[in-house]
């Protein structure tokens, strides 16, 4: 996670500024179709050496948009001192094939939590994007990291975005690596006022820290390579969605566990033994390596006459596996793992802290009604291991302090989705009523209450 996007023009010469001292990037918001003199005189003030990554002109433009959006892309070639500076929107689909022509970097997106089509059709429609401007075309995409205003509206009487328990760190973490498995090769989260702790957003953003971690473990195999579209595929029964990435040293297998309903409520999302098969032309010579937190693991791999199989011992959401020849290249991965592994675990730690609170404030409002046996003895198993998690930490003992954080935060999950689907498969309710996520459950409860009486 290297930028940020600003939509406050007025304040752009300061946020640049300060974006220059903390050593990151930026995306300063030039709406194309008001473009006017106000933005041309902050366009002219900028430095050229500014930590300025790309210039977005516009969101959720139509065709009616296009020839102001061109004159403002014009305009800023002219003043912009950096003239490869990229410049990027988004459009609806209707008008993808016109913006795509003349802008460098493209977007569609979407926003699929509390909707009822599962997860593999939110990467569908991002693979349909990209088909839709062409495969070599820089596409990168908006992530939901949000609740909607329908749902403010619905659930808060609001007309406005605000605080918000749901989405979880999971929910991230799906999203995105459903986007990365699409071939997307830029990611915005949205909104920014979702990562406070004022909007309950510690375990988001600290579940970003870690998403950036791996994203700059893999990001050059990204970069260099492509998404094989076709032969993208799902193993069943596991439920697990395969995505290939070729690139010039190997592949990058990219695995999403796209499991039912997980666009409201994920389960504990573990898959065992998963059998990742190639031809024996496709890894002659090549190893397997599970690249995923705390450690690089080789895995074991099955022969048959024609085919080769890797076995991934588990995986847990997601996953990314290696397939290379190259020791070079697994050195200098396992390099970057030892460096990024203290700021992980610390992270995952601060995932299970925020996922915990929240957890523990619907717990405390369903007090009234019957009890999950299991409940307070997860609650207390993920405090403990919170604790130790803690503990392992500050003795530098990294990888036992991010699997104790994980495995707290897996515990809280697995309650959630049983006190959810116990809920919403009730065949006396109504779904319409709105019961889209466990942190609705108090409210389910309180109108369940109001209608006996």
């Amino acid at each position: 996670m290297n930028t940020i996007f600003s939509w406050n023009i007025r304040k752009s010469a300061t946020i640049i500024n300060e974006a220059n001292r903390l050593g990151i990037m930026i995306i300063p918001y030039l709406h194309g179709p008001s473009w006017n003199e106000e933005m041309k005189k902050s366009l002219k003030e900028i430095q050229p050496k500014s930590a300025i990554l790309a210039w977005n002109i516009g969101d959720d433009l139509t065709l009616k948009h296009l020839n102001k959006v061109k004159e403002a892309y014009n305009c800023i070639r002219k003043i912009d001192p950096n003239v490869h500076r990229p410049m990027m929107l988004d459009s609806s689909p209707k008008s993808a094939k016109k913006y795509a022509n003349f802008v460098e970097m493209y977007s569609n997106y979407t926003y699929p939590l509390l909707k009822s089509r599962p997860l593999s059709k939110y990467r569908e429609y991002l693979i349909n994007g990209r088909q839709r401007v062409g495969m070599e075309k820089f596409f990168w995409t908006w992530i939901q990291a949000h609740t909607q205003i329908w749902y403010s509206k619905r659930f808060f009487g609001k007309t406005h975005h605000c605080p918000s328990f749901f989405p979880d760190a999971e929910h991230l973490r799906l999203l995105t690596y459903e986007a990365i498995s699409a071939g997307v090769r830029g990611i915005l989260y949205y909104n920014s006022r979702f990562f406070k702790e004022s909007w309950h957003g510690k375990d988001r953003y600290a579940e970003l820290g870690i998403l950036g971690a791996e994203l700059e473990m893999i990001g050059p195999f990204l970069a260099e390579g492509e998404v094989d579209i076709k032969n993208m595929h799902t193993l069943m029964p596991e439920n697990v969605a395969v995505s290939i990435v070729n690139f010039s040293k190997g592949k990058l297998i990219i695995l999403v566990k796209e499991g039912k309903e997980y666009q409201y409520q994920p389960d504990m999302a573990i898959v065992k033994d998963l059998s990742l098969s190639f031809s024996k032309n496709e890894v002659q010579g090549k190893r397997a390596y599970s690249l995923d937190f705390p450690n690089i693991i080789e895995l074991k791999k099955r022969k048959s006459k024609d085919t080769v199989a890797f076995i991934l011992p588990s995986m847990e959401l997601t996953s990314m596996v290696l397939l290379t020849k190259d020791n070079e290249l697994l050195d200098q991965i396992k390099v970057k793992m030892e460096r990024l592994l203290p700021d992980v675990s610390k992270f995952a730690i601060e995932v299970l802290e925020g996922k915990k609170e929240k957890v523990e404030w619907v717990e405390r409002s369903l007090k009234h009604i019957p009890q999950l046996e299991d409940v307070d003895t997860a609650l207390k198993r993920a405090s403990n291991l919170l604790l130790r998690a803690k503990s392992a930490l500050q003795k530098g003992n990294y990888r036992s302090a991010y699997l104790m954080a994980r495995m707290g935060q897996r515990i809280l999950r697995v309650l959630q989705h049983k006190r959810w689907s116990e809920a919403w498969h009730d065949p006396n309710i109504n779904r319409d009523g709105g019961l889209y996520n466990y942190y609705l459950l108090p409210r389910y409860y309180q109108i369940k209450e109001f209608l006996k009486k």
